[in-house]
């Protein structure tokens, strides 16, 4: 049987050619190679983000065994006859276009996969574009080749194997000569971020002759055969539609995957003298800061990227934001603390500006981190194109013997003349400030034009958000925005240009941007006049701040696009701290953006199950808040021909906002034939003179005659006040909580605690109000908060803080650097997890971690996110954990009554700051792993145990799960158990 299809692969310098060109680089280097053969099964369907719950390799079992058999055949309801086939194939042709943009590295290799044999436009034609997502594996090998014996050059031994591979979900490297194994699945880089770290895998997995530092010296090259598997992924929301992009029906996986590696010198093996200096005048991306001759045994191997560096820049000679960051990667094997040392200005020393960690900072091997400084400046710095230099010492934990080692990093500074004498052209001010996990990031302002920056009663900040994969820096993106009298533009970064799609800690990051832009202008911060941040800081008033005659400034949003459903997100959960809002080609929400009615969980599932894990995404979901934007002044725009978000989206925004309110001033500007972006979304008129309207308008006047409202509230940790009413907590966390205010009466839906801020309100001191049926006279302060005793009658209260419930990816919205705990007893295997861990939020989100053993933890966990991996076996986890949820000595998880042990299970429990990771075995922790959040859309509860029947029912296999009730206990009405 002839099976058709079609695959392009462009691979350069690969085969005897190119070893050949190699030379005599051959006989002192190891040399990779990507094999120009490989095989593809495929498609199977599956629905966008799906790929965490089910396993990578569930095609081939739980364990894989080498060789793969291309015999065997698979069920898929893509294909015609309901059953699809390994096939293999190799470099067809030389696609010049292709293979000149990988010309520059031998080791990479451009991957490009179709199936024309499926009848996609059949199943377009029913399921939607959606339909078209699928799912598709590839096996191929990397050989490692070892140098040859050369009796004048050093031999090497190889540390890691470095791969970068893009638009793939998942990567793993196996080892054949292994009868049967559990792979580790890496995460790709899949949003094809431009400056994400590679993969760092150790060798010494895998090279069993090489643990040792002996090598054999043989004159003929020995050849290291490894097997690569990759998890292939077609989403709608990465790849596009494929009758826009390419003018076809069918769709088109594409990925990029290259290897190297990192070699250790034994030739400098003996120990270095005391003090080694390793000088980087002028960094270049991925650049050693080291001097090759210094590769001592226990040198470190750091590789700064300063790409990726984040430094304020100056206006008039002061510094615009106070965190600075130096992203440094480890490629050693051990452990090293990183502290300050001095700092220069065009190579004298520096009286301007001072330096300090924000706290210790320590690397793991293979690990990247954004080292966190504070920038103290005590004077004014009056060089323009000035050049600091950082000097970083290294010290190892490791040995006894402490070595000092010395990096110096380059870093330019922009020096902008002060705010009279900018032009209302410049491109941007970069501001910095301390974010999620206490990561140091950068915001860029436009200050306003025609001299209009004086802050007074008119001025205003006009808040932007980019769209999906959008850098917040990028010049297209800054052209395009509006530059409004009185208005400070700031256009934030939300983590990552993907993020968190604007939510939970890519809304934290927005809302630590805007506070320091605040505090910077009018310097103060009062939580409830804006949005909560990371760090939950309530107020903040700086000892010298400026004297204006306005204390809060109106925050006006716009958007485009991922940017525009985020703004109507931020204003629906903060509608009093954004009262006007301009979002163009926004998404509903991303389940009715890319339905996914088909996806693979729900055809397992329990119905009570389903709703357990929907309730997990409600706070995703823009049209459950659309009424709390009733009260406030919404101008949606859209392409008429929008391509990628169609214009319906905003019809029905508009709709669902009026079915709360009539009479809402919300109104949609739909302009014929125009597509998803043009330059000039938001100075076209009439949408230019809106938002100069909405920017002039005066936000802090009520109505005159009250508007009845009502707030929705998912997670009340992740939303602020409407008219000064705020939901502090629900009575079963999970569910929907809901405020109903008219005029002085009021009702309430799942509501235990919640305040009343009176001037906003309109309530005033002494007014009886009435909240669900009790009449209650309103004390004389400025917040009022009230919760319902045992009794069910309502209390007034002092201000308390309440237990936080919320999703398992809470846990990424974190004060300082998230800590990875592992157990010190077999510390190398749960170090593979916690760096993988860290690998991906940093990857994905930019968030900072820390890893430390059990053995090690003291004081210094507090304030921050903790994730307790090892179950049993960490004993600093056995010591705090107090959840519903517990471990027993022999790894049994239980939980309600239920125990839970076996072979594949495992558990992710979120509880007090703390997400605990337990397995019973290796492929229970890779099953949790791949669930650890880390993108929107994947279904995360409070607590979940998980078994091997989700490798192919996805969430369809969970055992157990649910929510904490408001006290932290089991919940029973929001449990489910198989």
């Amino acid at each position: 049987m002839r099976i058709s299809y079609i695959v392009f692969l462009t691979c350069c310098g690969i085969g005897t050619c190119a070893l050949n060109s190699v030379g005599l680089a051959l006989a002192t280097n190891w040399v990779v190679k990507i094999s120009r053969e490989y095989e593809f099964l495929g498609p199977f369907p599956q629905e966008a983000r799906e790929q965490h719950f089910l396993n990578p390799g569930r095609l081939l079992g739980a364990n894989v065994s080498f060789p793969l058999n291309y015999t065997d055949i698979f069920p898929s309801h893509l294909a015609d006859s309901g059953l699809v086939y390994w096939k293999n194939s190799s470099i067809l042709a030389s696609f010049t276009k292709l293979e000149s943009s990988t010309r520059k590295n031998p080791n990479s290799v451009h991957y490009s996969i179709t199936f024309p044999e499926i009848r996609w436009d059949s199943i377009r034609a029913t399921e939607g574009w959606s339909g078209l997502q699928h799912y598709t594996l590839l096996h191929t090998k990397i050989q490692l080749i070892q140098p040859q014996y050369h009796a004048t050059f050093p031999l090497t031994r190889p540390k890691y194997l470095v791969v970068s591979a893009s638009q793939c979900s998942y990567i793993a490297v196996l080892d054949p000569k292994h009868a049967s194994l559990v792979p580790r699945w890496h995460s790709c880089n899949i949003y094809d971020h431009g400056d994400a770290p590679p993969i760092r895998i150790p060798l010494k997995h895998y090279l069993d002759s090489y643990r040792s530092r002996q090598i054999v010296l043989d004159p003929i090259p020995q050849i290291i055969e490894l097997d690569i598997l990759v998890s292939l992924d077609y989403e709608i929301r990465l790849f596009g539609d494929p009758a826009v992009s390419s003018h076809s029906t069918v769709p088109m996986i594409q990925a990029d995957l290259s290897v190297e590696m990192e070699t250790y010198d034994e030739k400098n093996a003996p120990e270095s003298s005391g003090n080694d200096t390793m000088v980087s005048p002028a960094f270049q991306p991925s650049q050693l800061g080291l001097r090759e001759n210094s590769l001592g045994q226990h040198d470190p191997c750091i590789r700064v990227n300063p790409n990726s560096h984040i430094f304020p820049h100056f206006v008039d000679g002061w510094a615009y934001g106070d965190a600075v960051g130096i992203e440094i990667t480890s490629c050693s094997e051990e452990y090293w603390s990183i502290s300050y040392g001095s700092s220069y200005i065009n190579g004298l020393a520096n009286n301007e500006i001072h330096f300090e960690l924000a706290e210790p900072m320590r690397i793991a091997p293979s690990q990247t981190r954004l080292l966190s400084m504070n920038l103290v400046q005590n004077k004014r710095l009056t060089t323009f194109n000035a050049s600091l230099a950082l000097e970083l010492h290294l010290h190892s934990e490791t040995h006894s013997h402490q070595q000092n080692h010395t990096i110096m990093i380059t870093i330019p500074i922009h020096n902008h003349p002060a705010l009279a004498q900018l032009s209302e052209n410049i491109q941007e001010i970069l501001m910095t400030y301390r974010s999620v996990s206490g990561t140091p990031a950068s915001a860029v302002v436009l200050p306003p034009p025609n001299q209009t920056y004086q802050i007074t009663p008119r001025s205003r900040i006009l808040l932007a958000l980019h769209g999906a994969g959008v850098m917040h820096t990028h010049p297209f993106w800054i052209s395009a925005l509006p530059r409004p009298e009185h208005a400070w533009v700031l256009v934030v970064q939300g983590l990552t240009p993907w993020g968190l799609d604007w939510r939970e800690a890519s809304r934290a990051d927005v809302c630590a941007a805007l506070r320091a832009l605040v505090l910077r202008l009018v310097g103060a911060w009062h939580e409830d006049d804006y949005c909560t941040t990371h760090d939950r800081v309530r107020e903040i008033v700086l000892p010298n701040r400026p004297a204006v005659p306005v204390s809060t400034l109106p925050v006006v949003a716009i958007g485009h696009s991922n940017g525009g459903q985020g703004s109507l997100h931020l204003a629906s959960l903060f509608p009093d701290c954004i009262p006007a809002l301009i979002p163009a080609a926004g998404y509903t929400s991303a389940r009715l953006y890319v339905p996914i009615h088909g996806s693979r969980g729900s055809l397992f599932a329990d119905a009570s199950l389903q709703g357990i894990m929907r309730a997990s995404l409600q706070g995703q979901d823009g049209e459950l808040v659309a009424g709390n934007l009733a009260l406030s002044r919404v101008h949606l725009v859209h392409g008429g021909n929008d391509e990628n978000v169609p214009v319906w989206h905003s019809r029905e925004r508009m709709a669902l906002i009026k079915t709360w309110n009539p009479n809402a001033d919300v109104n949609l500007t739909e302009v014929p034939g125009k597509p998803h972006f043009w330059d000039t979304v938001f100075k076209d008129e009439p949408v230019s003179s809106v938002i100069e309207g909405l920017v002039a308008s005066p936000f802090a006047l009520l109505d005159k005659v009250p508007t009845p409202f009502t707030l929705t509230v998912p997670w009340p940790s992740e939303s602020g006040s409407m008219r000064g009413w705020r939901i502090r907590q629900a009575t079963v966390p999970g569910r929907l909580s809901r405020v109903q205010v008219d005029n002085n009466s009021t009702r309430t839906t799942n509501v235990h605690t919640l305040s009343i801020e009176l001037s906003k309100s309109g309530i005033k001191a002494g007014e009886v109000i009435t909240l669900d049926h009790e009449s209650i006279k309103v004390p004389d302060q400025s917040h009022v908060w009230l919760h319902r005793t045992e009794s069910r009658q309502w209390q007034i209260i002092d201000p308390i803080v309440t237990h936080s419930s919320g999703p398992l990816s809470s846990i990424l919205n974190s004060a300082k650097p998230i800590a990875l705990v592992i157990p010190a007893d077999r510390a190398e295997y749960y170090e593979s997890i916690a760096l993988r861990i860290a690998h991906n939020l940093y990857t994905y989100l930019k968030l900072d971690c820390t890893i430390v053993q059990d053995s090690e933890v003291d004081g210094t966990l507090e304030g921050r996110s903790v994730v307790v991996i090892g179950g049993h076996h960490n004993k600093y986890g056995m010591t705090v954990r107090s959840s519903p949820l517990q471990v027993s000595s022999d790894g049994t998880i239980h939980v309600a009554g239920e125990r839970y042990g076996g072979a594949g299970i495992g558990a992710l429990s979120l509880h007090k700051h703390h997400l605990y990771m337990d397995a019973f075995d290796p492929s229970g922790y890779e099953r949790i792993l791949r669930m650890f959040p880390l993108r929107t859309g994947v279904p995360g509860p409070e607590w979940m145990i998980v078994g091997p029947d989700c490798d192919t029912k996805g969430y369809g296999g969970v055992l157990a799960a649910g929510f904490w009730d408001r006290d932290g206990e089991l919940s029973g009405s929001m449990s489910y158990f198989s």
